[in-house]
C-alpha cells in the first residue's frame, strides 16, 4: 500500500549543505504514497541541530514523518525534547492541553472504566472504529501538527492508521460546495471529555480553509452540523466524495500494526492530511499523543546569507539558505530594513489589528483584554487571511529573489481599512481598565505603563497599559523615524530635560528613541535646575536641547541672563513636546540662542511618539496658530471628527471630514496589539494634509506613499487644557472639587503667561466655605492633582475669592467662566 524511505541517521549531508533536497518520493508523498523514516537511535537527538532541522523541513515539506526509537522511552522524553527544540528553532508553538484537566499528552488506549476526562470517555478510548477525521476539529484555531507515540501496537493485526490527502480530496468536489464548506456555516460541538472553559461548548466555523497555495481541513462528522440549506448540501458532498474509489486508491496511506510497531511516532500535518482508524482488536494497544501548532508559512525564500541576516535582525528567525520568514511577525524596524534594500513588505496588510479590537473590551462585551494566546491565534487568522506577502513593485527584487518567483501586487492599504475602521467604536479615556486589580485582568500584564490626562480624581493615576515588548519595537521604529526626518542625526548630543517618575515616563522615551536615532542623550530631568542644564550644555558640547515647552523656555530665559560664557553654548537645535510653543515664545527662543533649529516631536502615553516638526519638512508662517507635524500611517492612522461631535456613545459616529477640515481626532496606534488603540479619541483638534513640496525632495521615495500631515491646531478646549507638559480634563477636574469635604461653591482656570521668560502660568480661582481647614485640604489636593513639585512650583497658584466678583465674568450672563486662556 506504501513504501517506505529511509533516510541517513545524522543527515550530515542536509547539515553541511542547505540546499540538500529530499529524494523525488519523499517529495511526492500524495501521488505516490511514500512515507520518510527517520531513526532516533538515541535521546539525545531531540536536540541534535541537523535532526530537529529534518524533522521540520519534512513536516513542511510532506506533512507527515515517521520517527523510529532505538531506545526504549515509556515516558515520551524524546517527543517532549523534541517538541522544544522545534519551538526553539523552527517558530513552532509548544503544545496545547487536551482539556481543562489534561495537559500535553492524551493516551489513546481502550478502557471501560479509567477515563482521563473523569466521568467522559473519549471516541479514543474506545475500541470501534474512528472515521475520517481531523485531530481536535473543535479547537479554533485548529492545531496545525499532532504526533502519536507507539507504546504498544496491536498485537493482533487491528488499529490499521489511514491518512488521506485533502489537496485530492479537495479537487472532486464542486466549486459550490467548496465555497460553502469555506464558510462559517457549520457549529461543531465540542466533546465533553475537551471542555476547557464551561461557557464554551462548541464553536462556529468552516471545514475548509484555503491559504491560497493549499487547503486545509478540519472535519469529524459526528459533531458537524450545517447551519444553513447549502452547508447541509455541501456535507453530504463531502461525505461522498470521501467514499469515492479514486480517493481511496490514489490519496489514501494505510498503516497497519506492524508498520508503526512499538518504539514508533507518526508526526502529521493536521491540515493537510485526514486520518481514520478501523476496529482495535488488542485491549493493550497505547498510543500517547500531543498537539501543537506552527506559524503560518506564507513563503519559501531562498536568498544570500547577508540578506536573510538584515531581515530577520529584529526577529530570532533562521536565516541560513532554504529557511522560511513569517511576514505577519514582521514590525516597523523590519520593514525599514527591508526598505533600505528597496524591498517594502507592507506590515499593514498581515497585520492582525482588527481580529484582535474584534475580541478587546474596549471595542466588544469581552471583560478583559485578550492574554498572549489569543493574540497568537489572531496573528494566524490574519496571515491566513493575508496569505501572500505584499511588495512594493520594485526592480531590485529579481537579483535578489533570483531563486524564487513572487507575485507582484499593488500596495494595499493598512492593517484596517476604511470600512473595517470605521465599524469600530470610538475610545475614550474613561474606557480604561487600571483600577481593575482582578488577577484576569490582561490589561495589566506585562506593560509599559505611562500615566496621561494630568492626574486622576482616583486614588490611582490615569494611565494607558501597553504590552512592554510591543512598545519597545514602537521606540526602535520611531528612532529610525526620527533619523529619517533628519530631526535626530548622527553625532548629536543632546541633554533631555524630560520629567520621569510619578510614574510619567517621557524621560525614558526621550532617551531610548533618541539614541535609537544615533545621537547621544544626558539625561538631565525636570529636577535639574536651569543653571544646572546650561552647565551640562557647556561641558559636553551638546549642540541640542530637548523638553516640553515650559522646560525650554525656563532654561533659555536663565541663558539670557547670563553675563559671561555664552559663547560655550553650542546650541542648534531645540526639540520641544507636550505644550506648543506660540509665536512670540519661538521668537524670545530665537532672540536669546540665534538661528537655532525648532523642532518638535508629537506623542502621547496612549499612542506613544509618533509625529514629527522641523523647519524644512514643516515649514509655516511665524504666527501660525497650529503646528504640522510628519506622522507615518504605517504607525498610526487618523481620522477626523466634526467639531461639533460629543462624548457620548450613545449618539451615532459622525461622518469623517474630509482631508484639509479641522475637527475632533479620533486615532489608531497599528504598533499596539495586545491592548490596541483603535479610533481613540486624543483630546485634539486638527487636520490632515499632503505633505509640502519641501518635504518630497528630502524623504526617501519609498517612504512618500505613508507619509501625512497633521495639522495639530491644540486641545478641544471643551475637554482639556494644557500646562506644564500635562494635559488635564475638566470632568476630572469638577470631579475632584465637588467632593463635599472640599466644599468649593465656585471654580474658575485661568492660564496667563510669565514675564520676562514667556512661561505658562496656571491660577486656579475657589470660591469655598469659610472654613480654613477644608481650604488647606484642597489646597494639598490641588498639588498633588496638577503634580506641583519644585521646579513648576512658582506657575502655580491657588487663590481664594470672597464671593462672584472675584471670578472673571462673561459680558453677557455675568456668569463665570469656567477656563480663561490668556496665555497665547
Amino acid at each position: 500500500m506504501y513504501s517506505f524511505s529511509s533516510t541517513p541517521r545524522l543527515l550530515r549531508s542536509f547539515a553541511s549543505n542547505p540546499s540538500f533536497q529530499l529524494s523525488r518520493g519523499l517529495a511526492t508523498l500524495a501521488s505516490q504514497h511514500t512515507l520518510s523514516v527517520l531513526e532516533a537511535p538515541s535521546l539525545s537527538y531531540a536536540q541534535h541541530r541537523d535532526h530537529v532541522d529534518h524533522v521540520s523541513s519534512q513536516l513542511e515539506r510532506t506533512g507527515m514523518l515517521k520517527i523510529s526509537l532505538g531506545f526504549p522511552d515509556n515516558s515520551s522524553s524524546y517527543l517532549k525534547q523534541l517538541l522544544i527544540s522545534l519551538h526553539e528553532r523552527h517558530n513552532h508553538h509548544l503544545p496545547i492541553s487536551h482539556s481543562a484537566r489534561q495537559g500535553w499528552f492524551w493516551d489513546v488506549r481502550p478502557s471501560k472504566t479509567m477515563f482521563q476526562a473523569g466521568d467522559h470517555q473519549a471516541r479514543s478510548e474506545t475500541m470501534k472504529k474512528f472515521p475520517w477525521h481531523t485531530d481536535c476539529s473543535f479547537e479554533d484555531p485548529l492545531p496545525r501538527y499532532f504526533a502519536l507515540q507507539v507504546l504498544q501496537h496491536d498485537r493482533y493485526g487491528g488499529g490499521t492508521l489511514s491518512v488521506m490527502n485533502v489537496e485530492k480530496l479537495n479537487e472532486l468536489l464542486s466549486p459550490d460546495s467548496k465555497a460553502a464548506l469555506m464558510s462559517p456555516e457549520f457549529r461543531i460541538e465540542i466533546p465533553p471529555e475537551f471542555i476547557k472553559d464551561a461557557n464554551r461548548k462548541h464553536i462556529t466555523g468552516s471545514i475548509l480553509k484555503s491559504n491560497g497555495e493549499s487547503t486545509m481541513i478540519r472535519f469529524r462528522e459526528d459533531i458537524v452540523t450545517p447551519l444553513t440549506d447549502r452547508a447541509r448540501l455541501a456535507l453530504q458532498e463531502l461525505r461522498e466524495a470521501l467514499m469515492q474509489h479514486e480517493v481511496q486508491a490514489h490519496t489514501t496511506v494505510h498503516l497497519k500494526s506492524s508498520d508503526l510497531p512499538k518504539g514508533s511516532i507518526i508526526l502529521m500535518d493536521n491540515r493537510r492530511w485526514l486520518h481514520s482508524r478501523n476496529d482495535i482488536k488488542d485491549p493493550e494497544r497505547h498510543l500517547r499523543r500531543v498537539r501543537w501548532d506552527a506559524l503560518f508559512n506564507l513563503a519559501w525564500v531562498c536568498i544570500h546569507f547577508s540578506y536573510c541576516i538584515l531581515m530577520c535582525m529584529d526577529f530570532a528567525q533562521r536565516h541560513d539558505c532554504g529557511s522560511r520568514f513569517e511576514t505577519s511577525l514582521f514590525f516597523l524596524l523590519t520593514d525599514s530594513i527591508l526598505a533600505s534594500m528597496s524591498i517594502l513588505l507592507l506590515a499593514g496588510s498581515p497585520r492582525p489589528l482588527k481580529f484582535v479590537a474584534k475580541m478587546h473590551p474596549f471595542y466588544s462585551d469581552a471583560k478583559y483584554p485578550p492574554d498572549n494566546e489569543a493574540i497568537r491565534v489572531a496573528r494566524e487568522k490574519a496571515s491566513i487571511e493575508n496569505s501572500r506577502p505584499n511588495y512594493l513593485r520594485r526592480s531590485l527584487m529579481k537579483p535578489l529573489f533570483n531563486l524564487l518567483t513572487f507575485a507582484s501586487q499593488e500596495t494595499s492599504s493598512l492593517a484596517l481599512k476604511g470600512a473595517e475602521l470605521k465599524a469600530r467604536p470610538l475610545l475614550h479615556k474613561k474606557d480604561l481598565l487600571v483600577n481593575d486589580v482582578s488577577v484576569e485582568n490582561t490589561y495589566r500584564q506585562n506593560v509599559y505603563t505611562s500615566t496621561t490626562g494630568g492626574g486622576s480624581t482616583l486614588s490611582r493615576p490615569l494611565f494607558f497599559a501597553t504590552d512592554a515588548l510591543e512598545n519597545r519595537r514602537h521606540r526602535a521604529y520611531f528612532g529610525d523615524f526620527l533619523n529619517k526626518t533628519r530631526l535626530i542625526e548622527r553625532g548629536d548630543w543632546v541633554v533631555t530635560i524630560h520629567c520621569g517618575g510619578s510614574l510619567y515616563r517621557s524621560l525614558d522615551l526621550t532617551l531610548e528613541t533618541m539614541e535609537n536615532a544615533g545621537a547621544s542623550v544626558l539625561a538631565a530631568g525636570s529636577y535639574s535646575k536651569p543653571a544646572e542644564t546650561v552647565s551640562l550644555l557647556k561641558e559636553f558640547n551638546a549642540n541640542v536641547l530637548t523638553g516640553d515647552g515650559a522646560q525650554i523656555l525656563a532654561v533659555v530665559h536663565y541663558i539670557s541672563t547670563l553675563k559671561e560664557d555664552r559663547e560655550k553654548i553650542k546650541l542648534n537645535k531645540i526639540i520641544y513636546t507636550s505644550e506648543a510653543l506660540n509665536a512670540a515664545q519661538k521668537a524670545h527662543i530665537y532672540d536669546v540662542l540665534g538661528p537655532v533649529k525648532i523642532c518638535s516631536v508629537l506623542g502621547s502615553a496612549e499612542a506613544g511618539p509618533y509625529g514629527v516638526s522641523t523647519p524644512e519638512l514643516t515649514p509655516s508662517e511665524p504666527d501660525a496658530t497650529y503646528n504640522d507635524f510628519i506622522i507615518d500611517t504605517r504607525m498610526t492612522l487618523i481620522e477626523i471628527l466634526p467639531l461639533d461631535y460629543a462624548e457620548d456613545k450613545d449618539i451615532p459616529v459622525p461622518d469623517l471630514l474630509p482631508e484639509g477640515e479641522t475637527g475632533v481626532i479620533a486615532q489608531t496606534v497599528l504598533t499596539r496589539l495586545r491592548n490596541p488603540v483603535v479610533r481613540y479619541i486624543t483630546g485634539d483638534v486638527g487636520s490632515l494634509h499632503p505633505l509640502s513640496d519641501q518635504a518630497l525632495s528630502q524623504i526617501p521615495q519609498s517612504d512618500l506613499p505613508y507619509l501625512r500631515i497633521l495639522r495639530l491646531h491644540g486641545r478641544d478646549r471643551r475637554f482639556s487644557f494644557m500646562w506644564d507638559g500635562f494635559d488635564t480634563r475638566f470632568d476630572n477636574l469638577a470631579t475632584l472639587l465637588s467632593e463635599e469635604e472640599y466644599g468649593v461653591l465656585q471654580w474658575q482656570v485661568i492660564l496667563s503667561k510669565m514675564e520676562p521668560s514667556l512661561e505658562a502660568f496656571l491660577e486656579i480661582r475657589l470660591l469655598c466655605k469659610e472654613d480654613e481647614t477644608c481650604r488647606q485640604a484642597t489646597l494639598a489636593r490641588l498639588n498633588t492633582f496638577m503634580g506641583i513639585y519644585p521646579p513648576n512650583q512658582h506657575k502655580f497658584k491657588v487663590t481664594f475669592v470672597k464671593d462672584l466678583g472675584g471670578f472673571e465674568l462673561s459680558k453677557t450672563g455675568q456668569k463665570v467662566i469656567k477656563f480663561v486662556d490668556r496665555s497665547s
